[in-house]
């Protein structure tokens, strides 16, 4: 006979040194002190804060040694009431440094609750933040503040010696559960069993140093220590969510994305509700509830696994594991190493294979047992010999869960045997909820059962008889539990009866509890009715997903209509599909709670959005801007053909004067150098006769908004494109009006008033980057100074908002927007459209050393920048001569005759001209790194320039087919049947197009990497059958397999794991994987990647 035993596994994992379990976090802290342990996030989801395991180790012990000094002894018991956040963390860690126990409790935990919790555990101190101090303390309690603590000098290690910490018997933390005698029970979890869990599932999740472990359940919930403890042991990062975040619903999920999370913990319920795919999630945990098999159809990808873990607190916090996989049954799995699961019969005998029993767990996980409950404990923790291995007796936990073992030797959950249920991931017992109804009075019995609603949901149900006679008060008796119980084991609903029903035995038969049929119980009586048509629709909504009838609009979704935040998501999500509420937000739910000032709240949001203030415009203001505008485009317009001609009048005329050829041609030069300098100081006049802009609000078409414009157009004529990226665009800005520092390296040309610009010494603008100080807005000019501090790096095609400010050593990645008045701060990282965040005070940068160049290399950067000015008057040389020798031309008319020879001749030149500068200037470019300043990189910013001009000069040749062996004059390995139209930042020998790819215009592939003094370049490489969206930007050393898109402005997973994922669609700033994309086959092939020749020559004919 086969048994349903799965038995124990071989072994456990080694854990590292030491019995107890702060050991492990003290190991990486040794291991790795610089690397980040914990980053916070704040109410937004971005980053707040981070602390690296060096610091937190010093907290940690400085907390301890506040604890020690305030009389907390070894084996004491320590509750903690603390807001989530590091500092809690901290707590856990000083309290086990300490030698007692942490005894955590949700902050929102009732007084009640909390004064049963002190007295139950019997403990006399408490680690508590300052807004419940008071209220333990009253209690009776001695309360330590964290940040009290926290505020003390360090402590050096060989000056604080801990108490003596290798007993793996000492209890590490206590967690109260629900309890069927109507007060919660106290689950004591010794050091050995919660080590041994550390090690045995870390061995299971295999996490690293790179990973970030997303931190949001309760403390008071254990699996919060299946998210900290695995990590830390592991020297892994914990990110950890806010209140605000954690209750978010499925709005949490951008603040995973933001945060890069990699391994994320997480209940079925919510996933469920979530349509974004984190794209750096490589591990998702659920647990503490039944995972439908849908979930893991939608979230199994190749490169991430979906395990569902399971266990009771009893056996600390998992006992179980199964990969999910697609297509396979949905089980809880096998045991986790070291781990023993037994199936038994009523009679605790082993059931056969495919027969019901209920789950025992024995092994090294097995915890202690109640606190001051013999009874219970002996009832549910079993010293018995059944089913074991060798014959020898062990401690088994009795879960109370009904499981069956399949033909593959997987456990598959039932359900309960009990009158245990499991709400949001919180395990509760029903006589709990049903004592706390009887001492309420009145009240002659009670059944409370957990009823599915037919929207999918599932509510508490009180079953009450009242005494003969008795007028019952239901909502006092709902007030009376909210203040004693946590708000997820409130009924939603009380039904009077006149009776229960019950099994013949006498007990009550739950399952034949009926429905509920009254309206949900609110915190009073009074029932008030939608006045209007959005408290009609929102309340109809509310109904729905909580599965009520009709409910009051005056009802608090989260107190009287026992809503929570998963509730609040599904109520978010469907009311966004009424424009009405498009804009109502998780916050909206959170700040309004009930329907009456929720309806209130989006009524006046959306009158705000339909109605936005405009400033009136004078008719009169509005003529006279009109008329100086055209006055000022006449002399613009005469100035740029003025430019344009330059070159060819200074050719005429000293033609005319009887010159030769030579001098001729020389003067032609010296006519266009004369036009380049011109509008170099054409913004520097505008400025001197019509002063400073300053910051501030202005009327739209006034004095100050010509101006502006005026400063605008006359910019456009400066050879900012020759400028950027050299030493003499600093000095250039400087005449501009701009406080540029020393060593700064400018290498962009959209900035629109340089005279509201300050940038730090050795700050970096990469090629691209927006620098907006003004915006027009509601009828009115807003202009707002830009200040960069030293050592900040602003990425590629990145945006910096009106009245923005970067600290030093920022760095503000690719392809990310900063808006109006954004504040990043030292040493931060900031990534996205719109930008978060991505580290706080995180990486190690090194301080910039601002090194101006030398005056030799400032002449040697004019002087080439000069000449390169020339490079498309020279490219009509070869044309022009072939005229001279051969047409011999007699008047300025004669040479329109020879136009189209020229006009032939010219992008052959150009394009000979630009091939020959490059190689000349660069040769075959090969990966390196170099100073700013250095010769190298003066050779490489001579052939990108080059290179750019042939962009702007030969513009209506890109995107055409006569532009591929261009492309591969330079150096570029260009794919068969690949095309690539505008895109700029290239360094051509390093990059690679596979075949048939197609890059759109405006793109920036594998472009030079500026940052802190050093330009680098790398190899770049896009695969077969790809495409790059218009202004998408793929940085150097990115290697996409084929068949991948990128989207319109859009960059490519950062992961070089993801970028090999063939066949993969990304869009947005940072990556979003997109799983599915819409794709066609109206067009064959024929007609798009492999198209016959005579396609290809009507093509070039018309091109």
């Amino acid at each position: 006979m086969s048994w349903t035993h799965l038995g124990q596994q071989e072994s456990a994992p080694a854990a590292p040194e030491g019995p107890q379990l702060q050991h492990l976090f003290f190991a990486s802290a040794a291991a790795a002190p610089e690397h980040i342990a914990i980053v916070e996030l704040d109410d937004r989801g971005q980053t707040a804060g981070a602390l690296t395991y060096g610091a937190l180790a010093r907290k940690a012990r400085r907390l301890a040694r506040h604890l020690i000094a305030g009389g907390v002894e070894p084996g004491d018991r320590v509750l903690m009431v603390m807001p989530r956040g590091p500092q809690a963390i901290c707590a856990e860690i000083a309290i086990l440094t300490a030698g007692a126990t942490f005894v955590p409790l949700d902050f929102a935990t009732p007084a009640e609750r909390i004064a049963f919790a002190a007295k139950d555990s019997r403990s006399r101190h408490a680690v508590c933040s300052s807004a419940r101090s008071a209220e333990l303390a009253a209690l009776g309690l001695t309360v330590v503040r964290p940040e009290t603590a926290w505020a003390e000098a360090d402590v050096p290690d060989d000056a604080f010696a801990p108490p003596p910490s290798d007993d793996g018997e000492a209890i590490a933390y206590v967690i109260y559960t629900s309890g069927s005698t109507g007060n919660p029970k106290g689950v004591a979890v010794r050091h050995r069993n919660i080590r041994h869990f550390v090690a045995a599932e870390g061995s299971v999740l295999a996490l690293a140093a790179s990973d970030r472990v997303f931190q949001a359940f309760s403390y008071a919930f254990d699996m919060s220590i299946e998210e900290i403890w695995p990590t830390l042991a592991a020297g892994a990062t914990l990110v950890v969510a806010t209140e605000a975040i954690a209750k978010s619903g499925p709005d949490v999920v951008e603040a995973v994305i933001a945060a890069e999370v990699t391994v994320w913990h997480a209940v079925p319920s919510l996933i469920g509700m979530i349509s974004r795919d984190p794209p750096n999630l490589r591990l998702l945990n659920l647990g503490g509830e039944a995972c439908p098999a849908e979930l893991v159809r939608r979230w199994c990808r190749a490169d991430r696994r979906v395990l569902n873990t399971y266990g009771p607190t009893e056996t600390t916090v998992s006992a179980t594991y199964a990969e999910l996989r697609p297509g396979e049954p949905v089980t809880i799995g096998a045991p986790l190493p070291g781990y023993e699961a037994i199936v038994l019969d009523g009679g605790l005998q082993p059931v056969p294979d495919n027969g019901e029993g209920e789950l025992c767990i024995g092994g090294e996980g097995v915890s202690a047992g109640y606190l001051n409950l013999p009874e219970p404990t002996a009832e549910k923790f079993l010293v018995t010999d059944v089913g074991s291995a060798d014959g020898r007796s062990r401690l088994l936990y009795r879960t109370g869960d009904l499981v069956r073992r399949d033909t593959a030797g997987r456990l598959e959950f039932l359900g309960r045997i009990d009158a245990q249920v499991k709400i949001r991931g919180y395990r509760v017992e029903l006589g709990e909820i049903e004592n706390a109804i009887l001492e309420a009075g009145d009240v002659r019995a009670v059944a409370v059962a957990l009823h599915r609603l037919e929207t999918g949901g599932e509510r508490l149900v009180a079953h009450i008889v009242a005494d003969p006679d008795a007028q019952l008060n239901l909502a006092a008796i709902r007030r009376r539990l909210a203040a004693r119980l946590p708000d997820y084991m409130i009924p939603g609903f009380f039904e009077l009866t006149q009776s229960l029903p019950t099994l013949a035995s006498g007990k009550i038969d739950r399952k034949r509890l009926a429905a509920p049929t009254a309206a949900p119980l609110g915190g009073d009586d009074s029932q008030v009715a939608p006045r209007n048509a959005a408290e009609r629709d929102i309340a109809s909504v509310c109904a729905e997903i909580l599965g009520y009838r009709d409910v009051s609009v005056e009802a608090d979704f989260f107190t009287d209509l026992g809503g929570h935040s998963l509730r609040a998501g599904q109520l978010v999500s469907k009311l966004r599909q009424d424009v009405r509420f498009a804009h109502v937000s998780m916050g909206d739910v959170y700040r309004c709670r009930t329907i009456a000032r929720l309806a209130a709240n989006l009524a006046t949001a959306h009158q705000t959005a339909e109605s936005p203030s405009f400033a009136a415009i004078e008719p009169a203001r509005y003529l006279w801007c009109l008329l100086a505008q055209t006055g000022a485009l006449v002399v613009l317009f005469g100035l740029g053909a003025a430019a344009w001609a330059a070159p060819f009048l200074a050719y005429y005329a000293v033609s005319d004067w009887g010159a030769g050829q030579i001098v001729a041609l020389a003067a032609s030069l010296g006519g266009a150098l004369l036009a380049a300098l011109c509008g170099a100081a054409l913004p520097i006049l505008v400025r001197a006769l019509f002063g400073r802009l300053r910051p501030g609000v202005y009327p739209l078409w006034g004095l100050v908004y010509f101006r502006w414009w005026l400063l605008r157009r006359s910019l456009s004529f400066a050879p900012l494109r020759i400028l950027s990226g050299t030493p003499v665009m600093a000095m250039y800005l400087r005449w501009l009006g701009a406080e540029i520092g020393a060593g700064a390296l400018i290498a962009t040309t959209t900035i629109d008033v340089p005279e509201l610009l300050t940038i730090g010494d050795g700050a970096t603008l990469c090629r691209g980057s927006t620098l907006s100080v003004s915006s027009v807005e509601g009828g009115e000019l807003h202009l707002g100074p830009i200040a960069i501090a030293g050592g900040a790096v602003v990425g590629l095609r990145s945006a910096i908002g009106r009245g923005a400010t970067i600290g030093p050593n920022a760095r503000i990645e690719d392809l990310t927007l900063i808006g109006n008045n954004c504040a990043v701060g030292a040493g931060e990282v900031w990534s996205g459209s719109p930008a978060r965040p991505r580290l706080h005070s995180v990486e190690r940068l090194e301080k910039p050393e601002a090194k101006p160049a030398s005056l030799a290399m400032t002449a040697a950067f004019t002087l080439a920048g000069a000449l390169l000015y020339l490079l498309p008057t020279c490219a009509v040389g070869p044309g022009l001569a072939i005229v001279v020798a051969f047409g011999k031309p007699s008047s300025s008319l004669g040479y329109l005759e020879w136009a189209p020879l020229m006009a032939t001749c010219f992008p052959f030149s150009m394009a000979g001209l630009v091939a020959a500068t490059k190689w000349l200037s660069l040769g075959r470019a090969k990966p390196r790194s170099a100073p700013y300043w250095s010769a190298f990189h003066l050779r490489l910013w001579i052939a990108e320039t080059a290179c750019d001009l042939a962009l702007s000069v030969l513009h209506p040749l890109y995107g055409t087919l006569y532009l591929r062996p261009f492309y591969r004059l330079l150096g570029m390995r260009y794919g068969r049947g690949a095309e690539m139209t505008t895109a700029t930042d290239i360094v051509h020998d390093l990059v690679e197009i596979g075949d048939r790819s197609f890059v759109a215009d405006g793109a920036s592939i594998g472009a030079p990497r500026f940052a802190r003094g050093v330009v680098t370049i790398e190899r770049t490489s896009i695969g077969r059958h790809s495409f790059v969206g218009n202004y998408a930007v793929i940085p150097q050393q990115s290697a996409l397999a084929d068949d991948t898109l990128v989207g319109v402005m859009s960059r490519p997973p950062a992961s070089s794991h993801d970028q090999a994922r063939a066949g993969t669609s990304w869009f947005g700033s940072p990556a979003i994987f997109l799983p599915k994309r819409q794709e066609t086959t109206a067009f064959a092939t024929t007609l798009t990647f492999d198209p016959p020749m005579r396609l290809v020559v009507e093509r070039l004919a018309i091109e």
